[in-house]
């Protein structure tokens, strides 16, 4: 069986290339600054849950039921808090991601009907269309998911 990892692409050591993407991105700026607001919000309440069960188990020791039952509805509002935030975060992004790819698609699709005839005399239709559903799949799962597990 032949070792695939010998003929992967070295991995880049630059997010240069990515920058290509920003006439892309630029349209929907307000959606990713929101998104970004939810990650921060995310993360805030997910440094703040340690803090809140600290603040439980010491109630618990001092067995004062009223503080206990406090801090446990304020625990329950910080995870609750910390899904809804991870939610959006997870619902902004993979929108943006494809409304990027959408875009993108477009954008290559009018340029490779422009081609001259004889491009298509030497290359292949659909050597052109692997090409394009695969680069495309790949930006999309790094305007996604990449994108948002990198800023976390």
């Amino acid at each position: 069986m032949a070792d695939l990892s010998a003929i992967d692409r070295p991995k880049s050591q630059s997010a240069q290339p990515l920058l290509a993407l920003a006439p892309f991105i630029r349209p929907y700026l307000g959606r990713l600054i929101l998104a970004l607001l939810a990650l921060t919000t995310a993360a805030v309440a997910m440094l703040a849950f340690p803090v809140a069960v600290r603040y439980l188990i010491d109630a618990g020791m001092a067995a004062d039921q009223a503080r206990i039952d406090r801090y446990f509805l304020w625990m329950f509002g910080v995870a609750l808090a910390f899904g809804l935030f991870v939610a959006l975060r997870m619902y902004l992004v993979m929108w943006l991601g494809e409304r990027v790819v959408a875009d993108i698609r477009e954008a290559v699709y009018r340029h490779v009907i422009r081609m001259d005839p004889a491009f298509f005399e030497i290359t292949q239709t659909g050597e052109v269309l692997s090409r394009l559903t695969a680069d495309t799949t790949l930006i999309q799962s790094i305007a996604g998911v990449g994108i948002s597990i990198t800023l976390r």
